[in-house]
Order: C-alpha cells, then structure tokens, then sequence
C-alpha cells in the first residue's frame, strides 16, 4: 500500500477498550503518533486518553528531567542521554535548556570522557586484534561523525566493560542502557559509544568501514600471529557457538570477509547465502577443532561462548 492510500485509509473506531493499551504504551515511551499508527485509531482519541491520565502533558514524550539533568552534569552528553532515553539529540539539548542548563560545547564535552584514542592505531596485540575483529562483526563506525559503537543484549552488557576497560576509559559510566521498540514491544539493550576522530579513522584505515553490512573484505593491517584472535572477536559479534548436542560452529556476514576466514581456519565451509548475507559453518570434530583454536586461551573473549566452546572440548 502507498504512503498516500495509507494517510486515506479511515482510522478504527476509537472506543475504551483500547484505554489500558494506549496508556501501556505511552508509559513505554512510545508517542502518541507511534500508538495512533500501531493501534490504528485516531490520533486525537489517543491524545484524549492520555491526558485523562496524565492532565500535565504538553504532547511531548515524558522524560526523567531531574535524572537526565544530573547525568549531563555529570557528564554524560546528549547523543549518550538521547540513545538512552530513545529520543534525538536534539530533543534532549532542548529539554536540557528549558531546564536552564548551559550546553556544553563538543571539545568541552569530549574532555569529560578520557579514553585511549589511538589504540587501534597500530595492532600489535591479541585484545587489540580481538575488538577490531569484534567492531568488524557488531560495531558501527561513522566516518562523518566520528562515531564509534557497540550495542548489545542486556545480558552480554559486561562485554562492553571489557572494551571500556581495554581503552582505558576515564569518565562517566562508559556502558548505559537503550530502550528500543519492536514488533513485539519495548525492549532493552546495551551500548558504549565514543567519539573521535582518531579511533574512527584508524578503524578505516583496517577496513572496518561505514555501512559494512555487504562490503566488508579482510582486515588490512594484521599482523598474521594475531588472525585467530581476529577471528575470534568476529564469531563473538556475529557467531555461533552450540552449547548442546552436535557441535557447531557458524560465522555470518559479508562474502569476501567470510572467505578470508573460512581460507585461515581451513574446516570451515565455503561462503553460502544465508537470508539476506552468507553464512559458514562447521560441525561435529571440525568444530571441536574450530571452538579449541579460538577459545582455547587467555586472551579476551565473550564469557558464554567461551564456556560453551570449553563445554564442547573440555579444557
């Protein structure tokens, strides 16, 4: 259906049972414009329900000013505080004048967060090769903001305190909590996000390049001793590591990238499409062999997979 026949298209009627789901919603963080297109119903009935609720609102989402206050004096910034809360930067620098707070400017901002900048400038280690391998998997970089970040489940959040911690983060809280919206409901997650200049480019320079979903090729730069541990950090971004039954072992993402690893690990499978990329794989001993090259080892890694690995081979 066109945007057009869709704007046409008449609304459902609007009666109270709907009272409990706009209010539910709204108390998610949803918009009154978001529930009026999920439910269908008009948009003036939503904004009726919620006021008979909430008699105070301006028709703009709530938000915990006292809260975001104190984290941007703290010095949390405003993308950190917009991501958190699901809003845009520039509902949050807005808000943050109303309440009579001097916005910081980008260089002042920055200088409240220290972190080694230049770590991916020459890699020389395992963690070093390990997290460019995991930014090539599940990282996202902009060149043109200078942006550097990760988001992650919940439950894998202490993930990115190791990160924080190889980058000899000073400052606020470096890890904080999202809030999305999905088909099914609201949901949380967690991010890390930096920015500089320095990390995004030399992040370039190895190939880990913006919108990389289809394009990315192997990294450039890599010392040969330290490709397991690449490949390792790939698999904890965008792997898959059985716990139970036949062992397995899969790797999705971009064709020439995949390639490069399957040619390293030399068990794998040949790259093969897998829904809208390609995907490959290992099982029974070859993954054995697979889960005992990567995870059989000191270096960093994400602690569920390892011990799955570990389940799987016994060390």
């Amino acid at each position: 259906m066109t945007d057009l026949k869709r704007s046409a298209k008449r609304r459902r009627r609007y009666s109270k049972r709907y009272d409990h789901q706009v209010l539910s919603m709204f108390e998610m963080g949803l918009s009154a414009t978001r529930i009026s297109n999920s439910l269908d119903v008009p948009i003036g009935s939503v904004y009726k329900t919620i006021r008979s609720k909430f008699p105070e609102w301006d028709g703009r989402k709530i938000l915990p000013m006292k809260e975001i206050v104190s984290a941007y004096k703290k010095g949390d910034t405003c993308q950190s505080l917009a991501d958190k809360y699901g809003v845009t930067h520039g509902t949050i620098k807005s808000r943050l004048i109303e309440a009579g707070v001097e916005i910081r400017d980008t260089g002042e901002a920055q200088r409240v967060h220290f972190f080694n900048d230049r770590y991916f400038e020459t890699i020389d280690s395992a963690d070093k090769a390990y997290w460019l391998g995991y930014l090539f998997a599940d990282g996202n970089v902009s060149s043109r903001m200078n942006d550097v970040s990760i988001a992650i489940k919940s439950s894998d959040a202490a993930h990115l305190e190791k990160f924080a911690e190889s980058l000899d983060y000073n400052g606020p809280g470096a890890v904080f909590e999202c809030a999305g919206q999905g088909f099914s409901g609201g949901y949380k997650y967690n991010k890390i996000a930096f920015r500089s200049e320095q990390m995004a480019q030399d992040l370039v320079s190895h190939g880990c390049i913006p919108n990389k979903s289809f394009d990315l090729g192997p990294p450039t730069g890599l010392p040969r001793e330290y490709e397991i541990d690449f490949i390792r950090g790939v698999c904890d971004g965008d792997g898959y590591v059985s716990k139970a039954g036949t062992p397995s072992v899969e790797i999705v993402g971009a064709y020439a990238l995949l390639e490069w690893i399957a040619s390293v690990l030399e068990v794998m499978s040949p790259p093969r499409p897998h829904k809208s990329i390609w995907r490959i794989r290992c099982c029974a001993q070859n993954a054995r062999d697979v889960m005992d090259m990567l995870y059989n080892t000191e270096g960093v890694s994400m602690d569920r997979k390892r011990e799955a690995a570990a389940k799987n081979v016994g060390f």
